[in-house]
């Protein structure tokens, strides 16, 4: 929610219908959200709301493979207010956790209770 400065009128709201944020990020810039999927609602995602226009980005990551027929279809994206797109890949890092704001960009560090993860760097406007 986007209230005002003394939180007495919500401004403007950002709905996250099946895939509610676990985590969130201010910055001067921004605000980000995410979450990892789970067994429940196995989709993760991350999110970008601008402070200054109040422009919502999303980036929803597909499953694993190896849980991808018991997941269920992917949430539907179209419709919902700003822009939503479906990334098709699912990144190992972890994304339960907010990440580091480099230079780069955002940096999430590789999960320690899954093998073989590796760190993920997204673009901190695209969010790609």
């Amino acid at each position: 929610l986007l209230m005002t400065a003394d939180r007495s009128r919500i401004l403007s709201a950002y709905p996250f219908r099946d895939l509610p944020p676990q985590w969130l990020l201010v910055t001067p810039q921004a605000v980000y959200c995410g979450r990892q999927g789970d067994g429940g609602l196995p989709y993760s995602m991350v999110c970008r709301v601008d402070r200054s226009t109040g422009a919502l980005n999303v980036t929803v990551f597909s499953v694993p493979a190896e849980v991808r027929n018991n997941a269920g279809a992917p949430p539907v994206l179209a419709g919902r207010p700003g822009s939503w797109r479906l990334d098709g890949h699912s990144p190992t890092a972890d994304l339960q956790h907010k990440p580091q704001v480099t230079a780069d960009g955002l940096v999430f560090d590789a999960d320690p209770n899954q093998p073989g993860s590796r760190p993920l760097m997204l673009d901190p406007m695209t969010l790609r």
